[in-house]
């Protein structure tokens, strides 16, 4: 089955903002399946990368978030959620 696999590294300083280390997601060329990648196992692989270096985050503006309490670390959910994949 042919694959796009497409990713992002995130520092652990910005874990609040996103997932910290690799976060990779997988669309096979039929598009008949999509999702996270908590692993893999290939025979073949082509890599191309492209390396950014500056991150503009638009963030909304409304009464509600500005008001949300958005300090709490989902490490310990992210966690959970990953360790039922193994």
């Amino acid at each position: 089955m042919n694959s796009t696999l497409v990713g992002f590294w995130t520092p652990s300083c910005s874990r609040t903002i996103n997932v910290p280390g690799y976060h990779l997601h997988l669309l096979t060329d039929d598009r008949q399946h999509a999702g996270h990648v908590l692993d893999l196992q290939c025979d073949q692989i082509e890599v191309d990368l492209h390396r950014e270096d500056a991150l503009h985050l638009a963030l909304p503006e409304t009464p509600a978030f500005l008001k949300a309490d958005l300090s709490s670390d989902p490490a310990a959910a992210l966690a959970i959620a990953e360790s039922k994949h193994s």
